[in-house]
Order: C-alpha cells, then structure tokens, then sequence
C-alpha cells in the first residue's frame, strides 16, 4: 500500500513539473508603431510577443464596427469559448480602446477554444488582464481585410476595402519583381546613400548587446537594411557609420534574404566605403578576424581582463548573427 501511494505521489510530482514547463510566460512589450485604420490614426493597446503585433480582439471589433468587415463577439463561460460571427455588429460592454500603463507584462497562451462562425478555428491568443489578445495578422486572413506594414515609418495599416494577403504572398511578388537574382548566403556589392541609422534589440544571445542596423537606398530607390556591426565590437563604432549618414557609400557583405519585419532585403556588412573616404568594417569583418585568430577589438581595450578569449567571442558572433536572423524574420 505504502508503495503504491508512493507510485501515485511521484506521478503527481512529474505531471505538476510537465504542466509547469509547458505554460511558461512570454514577454509583451507594448508596441510603438502608428495604427492607421481605414487611413485614421487609432489608438491601440498592442503588444508585441515573441516578433509579432497582439491586439485585444475587443478593441478590434469596437474600431471595424459599420465596417464590411465588422464581426460580433461571444463568450460561453461553461465551454471556455470564443466566438466570432462575421459580418454582424459589435456591441460594446465597456473597457474598449483603454490604454496600458505602457510596461512590459507576461502573459501565457489562453485555454479557450476559438470559434468562427460556428467553427473551431487554430488561432495563437494571449490572455492579458483579462482579456484577449490575437496576432493582428491572424485576425485580418480570418475576417480577410488588409494588414501592411511600413518599416521605414514604423506603421500598420489596416484596410477593409481591400483583401488579406499574406506576408509569404507579399514577400514573393517582391522577390520575383527584384531581390530573385541575389541568392542567400552570396557575397554582394551594392552601392547607394546611407539614409539612417538606429539600434536594434536582439533575441537570441548571452550578452546583451545591440545591433546596428542602417538603411541603405540605390540609384533606383530600392532600400536595404544592413546589419553594421554589434555595439560590443570596437571596429565598427557607432560614430564611424554616422559620419557616412546621408552620404553615398558602397557596401559589400552577405545576401541574408528578405525581412519580414522591414519589408525589405537585409544584407549583413563585411565593409562600408564613404564618399569621403572613410572606411569602416562591419560585422562579417569581425567574423572573420575571429575566424583567423584575431581580436575584432581596439587596442585601449583588454578582451582577456573579463575572460573573452578568441573561442568565446567567436561563439558570440555566431549568437548574434542568429539573433538578427531571428529578430529580423528573414525569410
């Protein structure tokens, strides 16, 4: 007897540490983009988890109302169930469009079963402060209207005019038009003007460092994001890429492929030449001085005071090229 409530014990030890392993809380951090609905700018409680932009589905249905693409909402407390029916009016029950103090919060995956139009339908939600929390991408193929994004002005536009497409269909008509003859992986060269600058946060890595990333715009107004250099490594600075700013330059670096986040092609740096000039090496550059042994740092700095061997910021480098892969959705 003793041993079988032993036996019953250990179980319910191993499913409480399976069941606590597999809702693990994310991250939401509130998002910064301007919201344009229907070419209105709109206030949204968003947040951004693990690279996509969530949205209270309330706030949604609140916004679309009198739209073609209006939807009404249900909930059935007894079957935990979502419901969408579309096409029909919403009707408020208070707490639409308030706004987040403006922190980070975690959030797990909701449990409720999610329902369109009578059928159960695979959504990814979020459950914060009550209330749900859908991919807006998710949203617009279901109640098909028009989601875009605008890296260059940090925008979403919503449209319910026209139809959903989806990012893989958008990225291939642009790939197919332009990007199709470069390869991933290749070595390219491509002049233009640098037209900005600004520090991206990675997802993947044991340091926290960030990235620079630049825009770069050719004689035929095509732009690319370029990956320069991590702020850690001391021979590409910050301050050398700003005195290219707004000058015309050539660079040359790794073909990564097309950006889902920017909507545009990413090419990670291996050197930058400046119309004055100046040159300055880029994160491929340091990749391969690590490759050879070499220190990718300034002399009035000591990588072996913290421990950095040649072998560690060599794994490093490897974080931070994946981070970037990962943070910027190439595809």
């Amino acid at each position: 007897m003793k041993k079988m409530i032993c036996k019953i014990l250990s179980a319910i030890m191993i499913l409480t540490s399976v069941t606590a392993i597999s809702v693990s809380a994310d991250e939401a951090v509130p998002t910064t983009s301007t919201v344009l609905v229907n070419g209105n700018n709109i206030k949204f409680d968003s947040y951004n988890i693990n690279g996509n932009n969530y949205f209270k589905l309330r706030d949604l249905a609140y916004v679309l109302n009198t739209t073609e693409k209006q939807f009404s909402i249900g909930y059935n407390e007894v079957l935990n169930t979502v419901s969408l029916t579309s096409r029909q009016p919403y009707i408020a029950v208070g707490g639409e469009m308030e706004i987040g103090d403006g922190d980070n919060v975690q959030t797990e995956p909701t449990s409720s079963t999610i329902l369109k139009n009578g059928e159960v339908v695979q959504l990814q939600a979020y459950l914060i402060d009550d209330s749900n929390y859908f991919k807006l991408r998710d949203i617009g193929e279901l109640l098909d209207f028009s989601v875009e994004w605008n890296g260059e002005e940090n925008s979403i536009s919503i449209d319910t005019s026209k139809s959903y497409v989806s990012e893989n269909e958008g990225d291939k008509v642009t790939e197919d038009t332009y990007y199709s003859q470069y390869k991933t992986g290749e070595f390219v060269e491509i002049t233009g003007k640098l037209v900005s600058i600004e520090k991206i946060k990675e997802v993947i890595s044991t340091s926290d460092n960030d990235v620079w990333l630049g825009c770069l715009k050719n004689a035929e107004n095509t732009e690319w994001m370029v990956c320069l250099n991590v702020e850690e490594y001391g021979i590409g600075h910050k301050s050398d890429f700003e005195g290219c700013l707004y000058s015309d330059v050539k660079i040359s670096g790794i073909y990564e492929g097309y950006s889902k986040t920017y909507e545009k092609p990413v090419i990670t740096l291996y050197a930058m030449t400046c119309s004055n000039g100046n040159s300055v090496n880029g994160i491929r550059k340091v990749e391969e001085m690590l490759n050879n042994g070499q220190i990718p740092i300034e002399s009035e700095f000591d990588p072996y005071v913290g421990g950095m061997s040649i072998e560690y910021m060599s794994k490093e480098m490897q974080y931070h090229l994946r981070g970037i892969k990962r943070n910027l959705q190439l595809v």
